[in-house]
């Protein structure tokens, strides 16, 4: 849901006349969804920086965006700091949390390799299980327009939706995939691509 929503204002960043109140909303948007999961940082920022860099507006306003998204993620993360009692303790308690999942998963921090294929593979299932329908339009619609698809790949519409799905994607299958759950930080994306290719092949062949 973090993910849907900082993508949800990023969108409004290029749907709104006036920019500047959504960029800010959006700067908030992203530092504030650090707290809930703090991997949605690493996921969305390609899409926030690029929307960012699309509509820039100067330096002031830039250093604006940082101000408000340093303020945001410090209203999480100086209380979770405390209530650990002292950064110390919390530094410890998330590298243990790293330890346990993400080296038990990749391949990148020392997990074997049948383990990090086996990782990949749970990761596919899911997708391909609870996106099944979106996917097959996609593919059919790649195979159908080829020619029309590498026009929309210039579209911004498309860059929004494949960086808002490949940095999840790189991460899940190559650093840490958990449970089915993960998907949903991009499986909005997929199912927005699916209509889409639904309708113009609706369109072409009825």
């Amino acid at each position: 849901a973090g993910c849907a929503i900082v993508a949800y204002f990023a969108l409004q960043v290029f749907l709104r006349e006036k920019k500047l109140p959504a960029i800010f909303v959006l700067a908030a948007a992203f530092g504030l969804g650090g707290g809930l999961r703090q991997d949605l940082l690493v996921h969305m920022f390609p899409l926030v920086f690029w929307t960012l860099l699309r509509h820039w507006n100067g330096w002031r306003t830039f250093l604006t965006v940082m101000a408000i998204i340093g303020f945001t993620i410090a209203l999480w993360y100086v209380p979770m700091v405390l209530l650990s009692g002292g950064y110390q303790n919390y530094a410890a308690a998330t590298s243990r949390q790293f330890n346990y999942h993400v080296t038990r998963s990749s391949i990148l921090f020392g997990n074997s390799l049948f383990s990090h294929f086996r990782m990949i593979k749970e990761f596919l299932l899911c997708l391909i299980g609870t996106a099944f329908i979106p996917l097959f339009y996609l593919s059919l619609y790649w195979v159908t327009a080829r020619r029309d698809f590498f026009v929309r790949m210039r579209d911004w519409r498309t860059a929004f939706l494949v960086l808002w799905i490949l940095p999840a994607t790189l991460f899940l299958t190559i650093v840490f995939f958990q449970n089915s759950r993960y998907i949903l930080s991009f499986l909005p994306a997929v199912y927005i691509g699916g209509t889409y290719a639904l309708i113009t092949l609706s369109r072409r062949f009825i």
